[in-house]
């Protein structure tokens, strides 16, 4: 408490300000008896969320009817409480038969919650989820566990409201451009269309073949309709976007500054003390200084691809950058790692990454293909787990990387391999379909193999699945030639 004092005064002495957030910390409710564990909570999450405290299932009601959560941490065990963890959810979720006095007039809210229980033994995850539950962290608590929890119900129940603001002058151009070239087309095929009749009419013989033109330039006009509405949209979206995206970004490269700063103050409160006890206190706040470095670049990593996104939106769904030469397809994998930690980390993949040679292509939609076949063999994985009653901990995951010469041509690959269920042969061709997936509704999208396939092609490169000798599962390949030749891909 001392140390906290100093870093305070001596903030204070220097005249530092403190910096006003820019966006919104999440709001966390955490149902928990116990002081202990309550005072772990606000160590490790205090920083990043609000976190506000609730006792009993009294306490719960009384507090969700009046501020609305992001999450709720439920504990199971709650002494003192009318009602236990599961019992509350179920209360929460609309579902127990009989409800209390205090909650007579309560409506059931859809706020993700997510266990932390010490009950491993008494009740399985899945029988946690069928109570309502949206996820599970055992106590004792692991903190990558359980940020790693919050950060996935947060990235996955947060979806971004875009204002309707078509007022922009660059999207309002843009749409308007896309839009006259629309229907002048439409206007062109249109006289074009009554000339062609009023020629052909006059000629005996010809009417069936006048009925087919109508019925295609027909279909043309309601495409060219289409697509200028299309145009404007996405032109619209691609604006709105950049926005947050912008904000973000300036936030996570201020977060970074602030760590620095924070460091280098708390190295020189320390000074010269060289005492074991000051070197355990600064070696504890170096690790935590590094892990917050990490989950910066996380972040920064992360705006960057939706940046790269929303370019590509705003040109026409068209590449937002050219062909890159010297690529190093291992730092492309090793981003990847990085975006998709939060969803491989339980699997601890094994990576091996050999000599390659640089390569021409696009290395952000690169990203995009090796992210998807990460994160789609995570998906797999788990579900594979949850049918089967494996332990996440024992399944594999591998990614390798090599130089490989196809048909005569030099290039690299990449493989990934996993412990899953595998692809069957009756539907390795299909996975590659757009909207083709075996995800429960609603989970998938049916679009990452699809759009995965087509980067490759349009790399002039080689995409296959087959089954796994080493690990059981599905194996995923895709090969590139070193060098793209002159139509670049779209």
């Amino acid at each position: 408490m001392a140390l906290t004092r100093v870093n305070v005064q001596s903030a204070q002495s220097k005249g530092t300000r403190p910096v006003t957030p820019v966006m919104a910390k999440a709001k966390l409710l955490y149902v928990e008896d116990n002081d202990a564990n309550w005072d772990i909570a606000l160590l490790l999450l205090k920083g990043s969320y609000e976190l506000t405290r609730a006792r009993t299932a009294r306490e719960v009601i009384e507090t969700v009817s009046q501020s609305e959560f992001d999450i709720i941490l439920m504990d199971i065990e709650l002494a003192g409480s009318d009602l236990d963890g599961i019992e509350l959810t179920r209360l929460l979720r609309g579902r127990l038969d009989s409800l209390p006095e205090f909650a007579a007039s309560f409506k059931p809210i859809e706020t993700p919650i997510i266990f932390v229980t010490a009950y491993t033994a008494r009740y399985k995850d899945a029988e946690l989820k069928a109570y309502g539950g949206d996820a599970v962290v055992h106590k004792p608590v692991n903190p990558d566990e359980l940020t790693g929890a919050i950060w996935k119900i947060l990235n996955d129940h947060r979806v971004a409201t875009i204002a309707a603001q078509k007022s922009q002058l660059e999207a309002e151009k843009a749409a308007r451009e896309i839009q006259q070239r629309a229907f002048q087309e439409i206007q062109t095929a249109h006289e074009k269309l009554s000339e062609e009749l009023r020629i052909r009419k006059e000629v005996e013989g010809e009417l069936e073949a006048i009925r087919d033109e109508l019925q295609e330039a027909g279909l043309k006009l309601k495409e060219a309709q289409k697509l200028a509405t299309y145009g404007e949209l996405l032109a619209s979206i691609a604006h709105e976007i950049n926005t947050p995206l912008s904000g973000g970004d300036v936030s996570a490269k201020l977060l970074k500054s602030q760590i620095d700063e924070i460091e280098s103050t708390f190295a020189s409160l320390l000074g010269e003390d060289e005492s074991e006890e000051a070197q355990k206190v600064a070696a504890f706040f170096r690790e935590k200084f590094e892990k917050a470095r990490e989950s910066t670049q996380v972040v920064q990593l992360s705006y960057s691809k939706l940046k790269d996104i929303s370019d590509a939106l705003r040109m026409g769904s068209r590449k937002s950058v050219g062909v890159v030469s010297g690529v190093d397809l291992n730092q492309v994998v090793e981003q990847s790692l990085v975006l998709a930690a939060g969803r491989i980390r339980v699997f601890d993949p094994e990576v091996v990454l050999g000599n390659l040679p640089e390569i021409s292509c696009q290395p952000n939609y690169l990203g995009q293909v090796v992210i998807n076949l990460l994160t789609n063999a995570a998906d797999a994985m788990l579900e594979h787990c949850e049918k089967e009653g494996l332990n996440q901990g024992e399944q594999n995951l591998r990614i390798e990387t090599r130089a490989e010469t196809f048909e005569g041509k030099k290039g690299v690959s990449l493989v990934l391999e996993d412990s899953g269920p595998g692809v069957p042969k009756a539907i390795r061709d299909k996975i590659f379909e757009s909207f083709f997936t075996t995800k429960p509704h609603g989970v998938g999208t049916g679009l990452g193999l699809a759009i995965s396939a087509k980067i490759i092609r349009d790399h002039h490169g080689v995409f296959e699945v087959n089954d796994s000798a080493a690990l059981g599962g599905a194996k995923f390949r895709f090969w590139l030639p070193t060098s793209q030749p002159m139509n670049t891909p779209d």
